[in-house]
Order: structure tokens, then sequence, then C-alpha cells
């Protein structure tokens, strides 16, 4: 049990039970290497929440730590059963979804900002409008190799940020960017 516990405390996020980074690089690299191997399909979104600053700096971060938990259950929900999920970092998670062509995943991901737009986040009487952005790169649409996913996709990310935030982007949606 005590070593279970140690797996568990290595490989799970304690906030948003979701994967640590860790764990996902060793999932990522095992999904990359088949992809590579055999040539299927392969994607990754990288998503952000907008707003946490704001949040935190207004409502402190207890609120902040609840939004990102709320966050993360509405990926999960959306996601979960389509491949692996993790928590990056701060309030940015990431997913890799073999054997999903960018159409569909795209689909997801509207799903996941559709359904975060959607939620009522109230904790304590405070109500907060946090939102979601994704980045979305497949392989072999969007890279020639899978390795390339995360920086493609975090740049469809900022490009998604940079067009007003709360929306889902790959790297080839056309159209002017803003300037932040």
């Amino acid at each position: 049990q005590y070593h279970e516990r140690l797996e568990e405390m290595v490989t799970t996020d304690p906030l948003t039970g979701m994967s640590t980074k860790r764990q996902y690089d060793a999932t990522f690299a095992q999904e990359g290497a088949r992809a590579s191997a055999d040539g299927s399909a392969l994607t990754v979104m990288v998503m952000d929440m907008d707003g946490l600053k704001q949040i935190n700096d207004t409502h402190g971060h207890e609120m902040g730590g609840y939004s990102i938990a709320t966050v993360a259950g509405i990926i999960k929900k959306c996601l979960a059963a389509h491949g692996h999920l993790c928590r990056f970092g701060g309030d940015e998670f990431v997913g890799c979804f073999p054997g999903i062509e960018r159409e569909r995943a795209r689909s997801l991901a509207q799903r996941v900002r559709d359904e975060g737009a959607a939620h009522h986040f109230e904790n304590d009487g405070i109500v907060v409008e946090p939102t979601i952005s994704i980045g979305v790169a497949s392989f072999p649409e969007d890279v020639a190799d899978p390795w390339e996913l995360f920086t493609v996709a975090d740049r469809a990310l900022y490009k998604a940020k940079r067009r007003g935030r709360d929306r889902v982007a790959t790297i080839d949606d056309t159209g002017p960017v803003p300037a932040i």
C-alpha cells in the first residue's frame, strides 16, 4: 500500500486528479513513438484558463484553486475517455489523443470550451467567470514529426489568446491576428 500511495503521489496532481507532467511525458513518449512508427493519427491540445490572475488578485488563491480544479473537472469530463491528460502547470493543461485526427479533436476541444463557458463557477457565494483557450495540433496533418506537436499546439493556443481568448484554434486558422 505504501508503494502504491507513493506511486500515486508521483503520478497524480493533487489539485486536479490529472496526471503530473512527468507521467504525461512518459505516456506521450510511448504514443509519439507509436504514431511515428505506424503513421497513425496523434493530436495534442494545449489548454489554458483565461482570467486566473484576476481571480487570484480579486478573490484570493483559494478561489483560484477552486477555479483550476473545476476547469480540470470539465476537461476530464469531456476528454478523459479519448486520451491522456495532465496539469502542465499553474492553469495550463495538456492532452494527447491517439487515433484522433484534427477535426474530431477540434470538435472535442470546442465541447470543452462550450462546457466551460456554460458552467456556473461559484464557491462560498463568490462567482467568477474564467474561460478556456485551446490550441490543437495533429500528426500527420499539422506536423511531419509527432515530437513537434506540443510546440505547434502551443503556438495555436497563443493564436487563440491573441484572437480574444475563450476559443479553439489550430495553427492554420486564417485571418489577421490582433496584437495583445
